[in-house]
């Protein structure tokens, strides 16, 4: 179903289409992260998507803001280990930062736009 409110399309529709994709590199968005849960988000729906997604690619970066470090969500979209990248605005915490490196994934900051 589309949701205009968020301009989203979610649903089994949306899961099926993904399915026939084959990419190189998929760019997710979460609502949360921690080191025991992994990556997480607020609504099943999304959290089915952003999984078939890393299903269907090769390498998987998150776009994630600093405010969701160390934060629980309803249900894990992916582990740590699932992910290449995560691209922020700030260092997570020395935790988050030690479980992220031992799940391989590469912490990159985000210093604004070239001059």
């Amino acid at each position: 179903f589309y949701n205009g409110a968020e301009i989203e399309t979610l649903g089994n529709g949306i899961v099926d289409t993904i399915r026939q994709f084959h990419v190189d590199h998929a760019f997710l968005t979460v609502g949360a992260v921690n080191a025991t849960q992994g990556f997480m988000d607020y609504r099943v729906e999304v959290a089915e998507i952003n999984r078939t997604m890393l299903k269907q690619a090769r390498r998987a970066t998150v776009l994630i803001d600093s405010s969701k470090f160390d934060q629980m969500a309803l249900v894990t979209a992916s582990s740590l280990e699932a992910i290449e990248r995560i691209v922020t605005d700030s260092p997570p915490s020395d935790y988050l930062t030690s479980a992220l490196n031992e799940a391989g994934t590469q912490i990159h900051i985000a210093n604004g736009l070239p001059k």
